[in-house]
């Protein structure tokens, strides 16, 4: 399950106007696997990072809103007391 979701910029991220949306999850390393292969067909940027993931590279708004969505899911699901995702 997700834990967290944030983004990251470097200096030189903000003048080049990108940025990386990380999601730190309680997941099994084999889902990052599962994850990146997904992101490697739509030739994102992907790493794994001990118990998460960067998705690298993006636009400053497409990374605020994929955060915006990610963080509306897990609020919906927790609202309904789904798990998951």
């Amino acid at each position: 399950s997700i834990q967290n979701v944030t983004i990251k910029q470097t200096l030189i991220d903000k003048i080049v106007g990108v940025a990386d949306v990380v999601i730190e999850n309680a997941a099994q390393p084999n889902i990052n696997q599962q994850i990146q292969s997904v992101f490697a067909k739509r030739n994102l940027s992907f790493g794994a990072q001990g118990s998460g993931i960067s998705i690298e590279g993006l636009y400053l708004a497409e990374a605020q809103e994929l955060s915006s969505k990610i963080k509306e899911i897990i609020s919906s699901r927790h609202a309904t007391g789904s798990r998951g995702l």
